[in-house]
Formats: structure tokens, C-alpha cells, sequence
């Protein structure tokens, strides 16, 4: 292989049977709601059970597990993306279909964080807009970490910098070695 030559390839992963992505969905939908409930029982001085801080508790994840049951519907539990490495990095990104679903799903959100006066939602709209497409370059890429049950490696960059490289059967130990030849 030349080494100006791209590696493009899409699939399909399933969501629901992927550690990575499972692990992943733990900690973006556990830390925020662990947060909640320890900022609500903090703040009833104790009596969390006692009042109708349960209620508005219950309520959240009500509409936290309807919004997650529609997420799943959407994408029918699993994620089209495409990635291409070449000489300089890696970029990922949702496959056309899936990224107009994203697109249309993320502007919703703004919008209606925008209408209800609720300058949170609408920021993470536009934070989940920004993150569409990913790009690591080689020289960033700080450590990995290989599952090769999944067929799933993941790269570190600095910081939050995380990527998820999703492989074949028969691609993956092509896709390793491509990769671990081009990190420092």
C-alpha cells in the first residue's frame, strides 16, 4: 500500500451490541442523571424522598427514557458511519442518510431549546451539530485501546479527544496495523 493512499470504508454499527458504544451511552446518560439526583437529594436537605422532588425525579427520567426510546427508533438501533485514514489521520463520519436524520434532529433541538428559553438545550444542539464529523490526526493520537471482539479500536487524543474506530471481521486487523504503523 502507498502511503498517500486512503482506506475508505463504511458500516453499520449496532449500538445496542457494541461495548464501546455501550460504555459510551453509560457515561453521557449516567453522569448528568447521577448529577441531577445528588444536586436534588443535596438540596431537600434530606427529605428527597419525602417530597415532590421524587416526582419532579420520576418525571425526568420519564421523559428521559421516552426521548432514548425515540433515539432508538430513529436509528432503528443501529449507526451508519464512514471513515477514511490516509498518511495524515482519520475522519469519521455519519454516512449521507444518517447524517440529514442527525442534521433535522439537531435543529429541532435548537429550535426548541431557543423557543422555551432554554439556552442549555439549545446548546447542545449545536454541540451535537459541530461533533458530526470527526478528525484525528496521527500525531494526536495518544494511545489506543483494542476490543478485538467488537472489532472496535479506540484512539485517545488530548483532552475529551476520543474516537471509535468500528471495523469488518476481515478488515480489523488490517485497519490495526495501518493504524499503529502511522502513531508516534
Amino acid at each position: 500500500m502507498k502511503e498517500n493512499d486512503e482506506i475508505r470504508w463504511d458500516i453499520v454499527v449496532p449500538i445496542f451490541k457494541n461495548r464501546v458504544i455501550l460504555q459510551e451511552l453509560g457515561i453521557a446518560l449516567g453522569i448528568p442523571f447521577g448529577m441531577l439526583l445528588l444536586v436534588l437529594a443535596l438540596t431537600t436537605g434530606g427529605k428527597f424522598f419525602a417530597s415532590s422532588t421524587v416526582v419532579f425525579a420520576a418525571g425526568f427520567f420519564a421523559v428521559f427514557m421516552v426521548v432514548s426510546f425515540l433515539f432508538v427508533l430513529l436509528v432503528m438501533g443501529h449507526y451508519p458511519v464512514n471513515f477514511v485514514m490516509d498518511s495524515r489521520g482519520i475522519t469519521y463520519s455519519p454516512q449521507k442518510r444518517q447524517e440529514n436524520r442527525n442534521r433535522l434532529i439537531n435543529t429541532l433541538t435548537i429550535v426548541f431549546g431557543l423557543l422555551s428559553g432554554k439556552p442549555s438545550i439549545a446548546g447542545a444542539g449545536f454541540l451535537a451539530n459541530a461533533r458530526q464529523k470527526m478528525y484525528l490526526p496521527w500525531g494526536k493520537v495518544k494511545k489506543l485501546k483494542t476490543y478485538p471482539r467488537s472489532h472496535t479500536i479506540v484512539l485517545y487524543g488530548q483532552m475529551a479527544e476520543k474516537m471509535g474506530v468500528f471495523c469488518s471481521p476481515d478488515s480489523y486487523s488490517d485497519i490495526l496495523t495501518y493504524i499503529t504503523a502511522h502513531i508516534k
